[in-house]
């Protein structure tokens, strides 16, 4: 899979894409500065299970959607984040969210943990029917992308 198609918004319909909405649920839990979560997407919403910090958290789609939507919106206004785009959520859960569009499907279960500076995410999805994101599918895709930002000579 190349960077493009990890890019491209691959789920259509009556709600975003599960890339464009855990993308910017990613941008909210950057906020929290957590390490690690589990997440558990169903028809009904996005439960978010952060140990060391809420404990669970709720989200229903209409209120993912209106997130995803304020975040397009601000798609290229903001400055650039210091942290490299593997070391931020909103990253590791865009490709997480990438996958479970090629897959399809209403439930998933996301584990996911930041790694330290200069590593990897660590991140998998997985779904009734198997796994859909292995680790070391997600690590070769964050890989690409820093290649991708600091050939441009950008940071995020």
């Amino acid at each position: 899979m190349t960077l493009r198609e990890v890019v491209e918004t691959t789920r259509e319909g009556d709600r975003p894409s599960y890339q464009d909405t855990l993308r910017a649920l990613g941008a909210l839990v950057d906020a929290w500065r957590v390490r690690c979560m589990r997440l558990w997407v169903s028809p009904a919403g996005v439960r978010v299970v952060v140990p060391t910090r809420f404990g669970e958290r709720w989200f229903a789609w209409p209120q993912l959607q209106q997130m995803a939507e304020a975040r397009s919106r601000l798609r290229g206004q903001r400055r650039p984040s210091p942290q490299v785009p593997p070391a931020r959520w909103e990253v590791v859960l865009r490709l997480a969210g990438h996958a479970m569009d090629r897959a399809g499907g209403q439930y998933f279960l996301v584990e996911a943990a930041l790694g330290g500076r200069g590593q990897a995410a660590t991140c998998v999805v997985e779904s009734p029917q198997g796994v859909v994101l292995t680790a070391e599918e997600a690590v070769r895709q964050q890989v690409e992308i820093a290649w991708h930002y600091w050939r441009r000579g950008r940071r995020g």
